[in-house]
């Protein structure tokens, strides 16, 4: 059985969102199926971050600590594949 790699989710906190970014992400979690374990940042054992923001204003980029060596990967709008996504969590591109 293979190592499922521990993501958290961060969602910005959608004052001017343009797009369903709950709807985008229900669409990523189902493109990750079993390969993902999706955690919150309070635990201290994530390997990437996933910044959901509704808008090119991106808040949580600006506050937000991801630990520097853990991969971040911080999408500004819903037009990326959601299984583009996955790819890019599990290979560690940004």
């Amino acid at each position: 059985m293979t190592k499922k790699r521990r993501v958290a989710l961060k969602y910005c906190g959608g004052c001017n969102p343009w797009f369903d970014r709950v709807e985008y992400f229900r669409r990523i979690r189902s493109a990750a199926g079993d390969s993902i374990e999706w955690v919150t940042l309070e635990d201290p054992d994530f390997e990437a971050l996933l910044l959901i923001q509704g808008c090119d204003t991106a808040c949580p980029e600006r506050s937000l600590d991801s630990g520097g060596h853990r991969l971040t990967l911080s999408l500004k709008n819903d037009k990326i594949d959601p299984v583009e996504v996955v790819k890019r969590l599990l290979g560690g591109q940004r």
